[in-house]
């Protein structure tokens, strides 16, 4: 008579192992008397005899009302923690197919008003006074023009690193006619 192997698991610690009989008889004696909390999730090998396997199934004591409770729990736990990864993962693909939205902050400048992060938030000083130089810059090119820069809107890596080689070059400046009286700063 052949062993019989069952794949299990215990529903209380999710730990899951292997539990072996040296018969079909055995086998059977345990499924009726199952312990608690002790799934068995199918035979290990598959090349059971269809009779034998239907046997088997049959004997098993089915699971209680405590025991359908608990895989209940584990089957939400587990649907969750697929939502999460498959979120991840939808969330790592936005990120890779959008890398410089989520590598960049974007910082605007506005005369008469200064800098600000559209929608709020707080822009570190070193930041501030990398954007201010840049803008600064720009200003004195185009003042030979008898222009000035009036707004700009600067894309800054999140990396660390000095600041001032931090503004991406997606950065951009508009400029109006004449020269201002107003500092920037």
């Amino acid at each position: 008579m052949a062993s019989v192997t069952f794949e299990i698991r215990n529903m209380e610690t999710e730990e899951r192992g292997e539990a072996e009989f040296p018969s079909t008889e055995v086998a059977l004696e345990w499924l009726r008397e199952r312990p608690q909390f002790m799934e068995v999730l199918g035979p290990v090998r598959t090349e059971l005899d269809p009779q034998v396997e239907a046997q088997l199934r049959k004997a098993m004591r089915p699971l209680d009302s405590t025991e359908l409770a608990r895989r209940a729990e584990l089957d939400g736990e587990r649907e969750a923690a697929r939502k999460a990864d498959l979120k991840a993962m939808n969330d790592r693909a936005i990120e890779e197919a959008n890398p410089v939205s989520s590598s960049l902050k974007v910082i605007h400048w506005q005369r008469g008003r200064g800098l600000f992060v559209e929608g709020g938030g707080a822009i570190p000083d070193d930041l501030a006074a990398a954007a201010l130089d840049w803008i600064r810059e720009r200003d004195r090119w185009v003042h030979e023009r008898r222009q000035h820069v009036s707004a700009a809107r600067l894309s800054i890596g999140l990396n660390t690193g000095d600041p001032a080689d931090r503004i991406s070059d997606t950065s951009e400046f508009s400029t109006a006619p004449g020269f201002s009286d107003d500092e920037i700063g």
